[in-house]
């Protein structure tokens, strides 16, 4: 084949898009297509976005204001002088009167129309469907349209389908030369549904079977874990509550998992609240009875600490040694937790990413749990788990969405979904205020705090800065104590707790606003995960805006964990509608999996939920939401697909699929 001739203008735009290999410009779609189809002028109506080709009237004459040109001229199109003005082109004023041309625009009423775009082309050639891009400012559409029919016509006869042939039979699907002909160069809309279902189909059956081959290379098999149900259980019957049957069922489920032969990977979801820690408690315990330790990994070192003392109080009764390990532990008892990882006198093992570290010895691990799973690459993962010889790992999400899909984005690992909220827990009440400001609220806070309730006060911000207007925790706090000072209410004591303090000033905070010292917490968002204290029943969020659903949700989990009302006040000044719109999903919505829904549908997989492959974060044309069943789909032919490698068309596509997975490791494991 001879090698692509690449022009300086088409180097330009190799650059921009930052791709290694031409080639990989056809996988760049289209993000929309405009239609062009000339319609006769009495239809036209404001705003619409109208084509037309018209004959040039008069030479444009173009003036100029600062650094922006315009220029004006008018043409006759359907028996009408149509006034156009068109901005920053004024290579137009080369066109002659009686000109032809095609125009693109708005109208914008009384014969006038702003110009967008503009040729002189065949009428013919200008009809019809126009793929549009996202391009840098000085790259023309039609510029990278040309290069992009260049680069096509180049390698039609190569592009290799992988593909499998009963597949494509199946669905009806097109060879894929000939969906990325009909993506970028369309005759008409049903040319792109057939494009587009077809490439989506390539999206997902890969995105599959990568997570099944990664799944496949950790099922390895593992020495049981011996241990007496009853024993484990024994802990449960020993709280002041009953378990869920939720929780009873995926206790079950990660116990099989622990007991058999084959190395577990499990993702263990669920609501805030709903009582996740008890589960992979349970689970812990069931490994230390099988002569094993365990390792419980936090995002965060206030929650490692809480994780710890709540661990502690639950096994009080069992003989278990519990430490703590993270960055900021001072250096004797670093070390002397370090003694009893390493010589197996600790069996369960509670810290931050500090775990990973290569100094960290176990003496025999057995099980690991994430929590708050999405928060940590997969290869801190798997760096905690490679610290011991066939570990099972949990991973945790109180981000969670609806089981069916689930099962299937997370084809790579088995899942247990907690539904159930514990009883007496009553609905928290959430009130969207338009109003950054808590005034409108603030007697009611201060009336509550008197009963004896508690209250965070969240902000997105730090400190200052002078060029943004985002609340910071340095000045509402402030603002909060010459209120009190204004309202007499010098009895009421106020903490401020924010990422920039150290471990140590960080602890004292929490243990003052659990033991009462402290009444108001202004914080930033580092209470977000796992914090649990019982007394806290207020939030107040400053600049909810600023927060995607998933996370005013987790941060509203932080309060009514007790047997009092709960309440969560989101401050916003924002007028924008879509925006409002989004809040009042959380107000009037206590369904973390609705709310999750909702929030991919906003944001997308890769950041609600914390997937990780090239695969979600790399559908382009997919939609998770959407193409619920198309997935399902994708899934079960993945797995035809393994159970049958000998298939020529069938080792074609894996071998393509596990040489993908190669080139792109170090994605794959970030």
């Amino acid at each position: 084949m001879k090698e692509l001739k690449i022009l300086k203008s088409e180097q330009k735009i190799i650059d921009f898009l930052q791709v290694n290999d031409p080639l990989e410009i056809l996988s760049i779609y289209p993000y929309r297509y405009e239609k062009n189809e000339m319609t006769s002028f009495d239809k036209w109506k404001i705003d619409d976005r109208v084509f037309f080709n018209a004959k040039l009237l008069n030479k444009p004459s173009v003036s100029r204001f600062n650094r922006i040109s315009m220029a004006r001229f008018e043409v006759m199109y359907d028996e009408n002088i149509i006034k156009c003005v068109i901005y920053n082109r004024t290579w137009i004023s080369n066109l002659n009167i009686g000109n032809q041309i095609n125009i693109t625009g708005k109208y914008t009423g009384q014969n006038r129309v702003t110009v967008s775009n503009y040729n002189t082309n065949d009428l013919k050639s200008e009809l019809g469907l126009h793929p549009i891009y996202r391009l840098a400012s000085g790259i023309t559409i039609a510029s990278y349209q040309k290069f992009t029919k260049k680069i096509f016509n180049h390698y039609k006869d190569t592009i290799k389908d992988n593909l499998p042939n009963w597949i494509k039979e199946k669905y009806k699907l097109l060879d894929l030369a000939v969906a990325l002909k009909l993506i970028h160069f369309p005759k008409n809309e049903s040319e792109v549904l057939l494009a587009v279902r077809t490439l989506k189909y390539h999206e997902f059956i890969r995105f599959h079977l990568i997570n099944i081959l990664q799944k496949s290379s950790h099922t390895n098999q593992k020495l049981i874990k011996k241990f007496d149900y009853d024993d484990v259980f024994s802990v449960a019957n020993s709280l002041k509550f009953n378990l869920t049957n939720d929780q009873i069922k995926t206790t079950h489920e990660i116990l099989e998992d622990l007991s058999s032969d084959k190395i577990m990977t499990r993702l263990l979801q669920g609501d805030v609240g709903s009582g996740k820690t008890l589960v992979a408690a349970l689970a812990m315990y069931a490994t230390v009875l099988s002569g094993q330790q365990t390792a419980f990994m936090a995002p965060t070192e206030i929650l490692a600490i809480q994780q710890t003392k709540y661990l502690k109080q639950m096994f009080k009764s069992f003989d278990i040694n519990i430490v703590c390990l993270y960055s900021a532990l001072k250096s004797y008892k670093k070390n002397v937790v370090l003694e009893e990882i390493a010589d197996g006198s600790a069996q369960i093992i509670v810290g931050t990413h500090s775990l990973i570290q290569d100094k960290i010895k176990f003496n025999n691990l057995g099980f690991v749990v994430i929590d708050e799973q999405q928060r940590f690459g997969v290869k801190q993962r798997s760096s905690l788990s490679q610290k011991g010889l066939d570990v099972d790992q949990l991973l945790m999400s109180a981000t969670p969405i609806p089981r069916t899909m689930a099962s299937v984005l997370f084809s790579d690992m088995d899942v247990s979904t907690i539904e159930e909220l514990p009883l007496g827990r009553k609905d928290i009440k959430t009130k969207l205020i338009l109003e950054n400001s808590m005034k409108p609220i603030l007697n009611k806070v201060l009336a509550k705090v008197n009963d004896g309730d508690r209250v965070y006060v969240v902000c997105p911000a730090i400190e200052d800065n002078p060029n943004s207007e985002v609340a910071n925790v340095t000045a509402i706090y402030k603002a909060l104590v010459q209120s009190l000072n204004k309202k007499a209410k010098l009895d009421i004591n106020l903490g401020l707790l924010h990422g920039k303090l150290d471990s140590s000033q960080k602890a004292e905070v929490m243990k003052q606003f659990k033991t009462g010292e402290i009444e108001i917490l202004v914080t930033t968002t580092v209470i977000e995960v796992g914090i649990d204290v019982k007394q806290a029943n207020i939030m107040v969020i400053y600049d909810a805006d600023r927060f995607g659903l998933s996370q005013l949700h987790q941060l509203r989990g932080r309060v009514g964990r007790g047997s009092r009302q709960g309440y969560c006040y989101l401050l916003t000044d924002t007028k924008d509608e879509e925006t409002l719109k989004r809040l009042k999903v959380i107000e009037n919505n206590l369904d973390g999996f609705e709310i999750s829904k909702y929030d991919l549908k906003l944001r997308g997989a890769g950041d609600i939920i914390g997937v990780r492959q090239s695969g979600i974060d790399n559908f382009v044309l997919g939609d998770i939401l959407k193409d619920q069943v198309m997935l399902e789909y994708a899934l079960k032919d993945a797995k035809e697909i393994l159970d049958n490698p000998n298939k020529v068309d069938n080792n074609v596509i894996i071998n393509d699929v596990r040489n993908y997975m190669q080139k792109h490791k170090d994605v794959l494991e970030r």
